[in-house]
């Protein structure tokens, strides 16, 4: 009786474990995703186009570096618009923070920012060729970004942890810099995959920018990976007198 009650139960195992086999095959099979957390970067100051305060009109963050299990990380992008009405920068600003708000295991905000709203990676006059703005470095960077010059007191730069790295540029083909200014033609196009233009008039004097700041991964197949969204802020910038 022992030896049979044994078989049926080395049978019931085999069956089991037969089950659990085939029900892993069948998830990998169908291809489940796996999502990772990636720390989005900190933001210290936000600047706002509303402001009348021009020592207020630059972006202040740190990255998020450390390493991760299954995946590379690879540094941390900024992405920017160029708006010609604030209010439709508001408008997209809060379609992605709204998707920021959701489930920060996806992407769901890095694809509305950069596939929806087609935002454009910021480069700086000293990193225009790299393939990412902020590559790794192992460590948490304090990072400074003013977009153009007001007068002689505030100067356009981008510095990391007090390491001035030039000046920021526009992500098209001329790099220009966003020191808008009719009298040089420096000024959005609106052909230009970095600007949205709701306007039909040739006469505008102010323009508004709109940041985010990512972090960035890549998993065995070099595939991005993207933190949740970390909202810089806004500015204006007026046309050079």
């Amino acid at each position: 009786m022992n030896k049979i009650f044994c078989k049926k139960n080395h049978i019931f195992s085999l069956i089991l474990a037969g089950c659990l086999i085939l029900f892993n095959l069948l998830l990998t099979s169908c291809g489940l995703d796996t999502f990772y957390v990636i720390d989005a970067p900190t933001v210290h100051h936000e600047p706002n186009y509303n402001s009348m305060e021009q020592s207020d009109s630059y972006f202040d963050f740190s990255t998020s570096e450390r390493e991760y299990e299954g995946i590379k990380f690879i540094g941390t992008e900024v992405y920017y618009k160029i708006y010609d009405s604030s209010s439709r920068l508001t408008s997209e600003y809060s379609s992605i923070n709204q998707a920021s708000s959701g489930d920060n295991s996806s992407n769901q905000a890095a694809d509305r920012m950069i596939i929806t709203y087609k935002y454009r990676p910021l480069r700086s006059s000293d990193n225009i060729d790299n393939s990412i703005f902020i590559p790794v470095d192992n460590k948490n960077r304090r990072v400074i970004i003013r977009l153009s010059n007001y007068h002689e007191e505030y100067k356009a730069q981008v510095s990391i942890d007090s390491v001035d790295k030039g000046i920021p540029v526009r992500s098209i083909p001329k790099n220009s810099s966003f020191d808008f200014d009719a009298a040089t033609d420096n000024l959005p196009k609106s052909d230009d995959e970095d600007y949205s233009s709701s306007s039909s008039s040739t006469e505008i004097n102010d323009y508004y920018v709109c940041m985010f700041a990512v972090s960035v991964a890549q998993d065995a197949t070099y595939s991005r990976l993207y933190s949740n969204v970390a909202y810089l802020g806004s500015v204006k910038i007026s046309l050079t007198d």
